[in-house]
């Protein structure tokens, strides 16, 4: 079995006391983990191809290219040009990934102090975004590109953001003002 599984498990466990739930279900429970990030214009199709690769050895998944819908001149966009990307990670990926972000990239990302309360949106996920994927020990030889930056959104079901800080803490996310 896999041992961020475990330590999820272990937090659960110390959160129905800590929180005083009496029912399993209502804790929090992370869903997915999104990965994203656009795709420079001026880059040509083998580029394309590279930065797939790349966010297939980060994650394990082939990512899904997000086209133009249509045309915008300012931004010199065509309509069904690629512009971005994106990977949803669940299961044993997820705890893979969340285990690689929390004891690896963080500790690598500079002046990263932990997350703050504006990290959070309406529906309690949490936001982080990285500026270069060079801080992945998967991209090491890659330097023949521009680095594009990751936008990671971790999805979370719970009725509060409260019950969501104390999850994160007890698997190992810091938090800065919280």
């Amino acid at each position: 079995m896999d041992s961020s599984f475990n330590r999820c498990l272990i937090s659960k466990l110390n959160l129905i006391h800590t929180l005083e739930i009496k029912n399993v279900h209502m804790l929090p429970k992370i869903n997915k983990i999104i990965l994203s990030g656009g795709i420079n214009n001026k880059i040509s199709m083998t580029s394309n191809r590279f930065v797939t690769s790349i966010i297939h050895l980060i994650t394990g998944l082939k990512p899904i290219l997000i086209k133009a819908k249509s045309a915008i001149s300012g931004f010199k966009i065509k309509k069904h040009q690629i512009i971005g990307f994106k990977v949803t990670l669940r299961s044993k990926r997820l705890y893979n990934f969340l285990d690689k972000l929390i004891y690896i990239i963080t500790h690598k990302m500079k002046d990263f102090k932990g997350f703050s309360s504006s990290s959070f949106d309406k529906n309690y996920n949490i936001s982080l975004g990285i500026k270069d994927w060079s801080i992945f020990s998967e991209t090491i030889s890659c330097e023949n590109i521009n680095q594009t930056g990751l936008n990671i959104t971790i999805c979370i079901s719970a009725l509060a953001q409260a019950h969501i800080v104390m999850f994160l803490k007890e698997i190992g996310l810091n938090f800065i003002d919280i």
